[in-house]
């Protein structure tokens, strides 16, 4: 009995012994390497590099915040004598969709499966208006929304107002670089982490018209124009991701972070056309530099087919992309207060890629 658990004991100890020896470092370092430890999602590379391009049509809506022009719900005057204030809102312009594009074009490497592309979106422009008018018997007397200056030396906010007009205009403009690796780390789901920089140039202008006709308490007509231009330019990462049902259908997402170094250029002019001092009445300008981050999100459905084995790939993708562009608005309220919010941009993406 004890010469058969002998027998078993070595037999055990020999098994475990080669099983080590077989998987030690040493033994594997004469051993080939698999080339693809993860394997290539993209097309076939025969040359040392070959070319793909991208086009996107975009439908985006683009909001920002801090663009209140005026406020109801302010107490008024009635002969005299104070009245208690009705309830009522802030007035924003009406931000509506438009379409846009994206264009890339892009190297595929032989070498491990990289690749580079460049993506140019353009967004021109989008045009948001707004108006209300006073109406202190059922929503409180009408106020301006930024501050206004109607004698020297003079920041008052809320104006009380019979009307007031807005309109916001933004063109948009970025430059994407990645360099990328789309591989499998499973039969039916595919990573693509990329690195990269981001340039941007943004340009927006607001002009608001207040009209106040003898509440204020004089008659005046005040425009207020705004320009901001932007521009940034760093660094940017993050990750695509496929996630399929078959070879050809999948469901795809993107995330992406930015960090730009930026510079802001803000101006600012009110004129008063009519009332107490007419003319010029405020004239400022706001130019400093920062680091702002850009956050970008997508999700939706793609076909991809591959030909001429696998040396070709064409695909076509629809969903929902949204960015956030933090701490965007710097207009500037009064000659202390700036950063009114952030600024926004999401709709529709379709697009449609070929590598040849």
């Amino acid at each position: 009995m004890h010469r058969y658990q002998n027998w078993i004991l070595t037999g055990i100890c020999v098994t475990a012994v080669q099983f080590l020896h077989a998987d030690s470092p040493s033994q594997t370092k004469s051993q080939p390497i698999s080339s693809e430890i993860t394997p290539l999602a993209s097309s076939r590379v025969h040359n040392w590099a070959e070319f793909f391009v991208t086009a996107d049509f975009i439908y985006w809506q683009a909001r920002e915040d801090g663009l209140s022009y005026a406020q109801e719900g302010n107490y008024r005057f009635n002969n005299n004598v104070p009245q208690s204030a009705h309830k009522g809102h802030f007035k924003n312009v009406d931000f509506g969709f438009e379409p846009g594009f994206k264009a890339g074009i892009g190297v595929d490497f032989r070498h491990d499966g990289w690749s580079l592309l460049a993506n140019y979106t353009w967004l021109d422009q989008f045009d948001a208006r707004g108006s209300a008018h006073n109406n202190p018997d059922k929503r409180g007397q009408l106020g301006s929304g930024f501050f206004t200056t109607l004698l020297p030396g003079t920041l008052v906010s809320p104006v009380a107002l019979d009307s007031a007009r807005a309109r916001w205009k933004l063109r948009f403009n970025a430059i994407d670089l990645e360099l990328a690796r789309s591989f499998y780390i499973s039969s039916y789901l595919v990573l693509k982490p990329f690195i990269g920089a981001k340039y941007a140039w943004i340009d927006q202008k607001y002009r608001v018209r207040n009209v106040g006709t003898g509440i204020a308490p004089f008659d005046f007509t005040m425009i207020m124009r705004q320009k901001q231009d932007f521009w940034g330019v760093g660094l940017r990462g993050g990750l695509n991701s496929e996630w399929h049902f078959t070879r050809n259908w999948s469901l795809y997402g993107t995330l992406a972070v930015s960090e730009l170094f930026c510079q802001f250029e803000t101006v600012r002019k009110d004129v008063e056309t009519s009332g107490p001092m007419p003319g010029v009445v405020y004239y400022v300008e706001n130019n400093f530099h920062t680091i702002k981050p850009v956050l970008e999100m997508a999700f939706g459905v793609r076909y991809e087919t591959f030909f001429s084995n696998d040396r070709y790939q064409l695909f076509f993708q629809a969903g929902w992309e949204e960015q956030f562009w933090f701490d965007h608005n710097q207009l500037i309220d009064d000659g202390f207060r700036y950063g009114r919010g952030d600024l926004t941009l999401q709709g529709l993406d379709i697009k449609a890629g070929f590598s040849f």
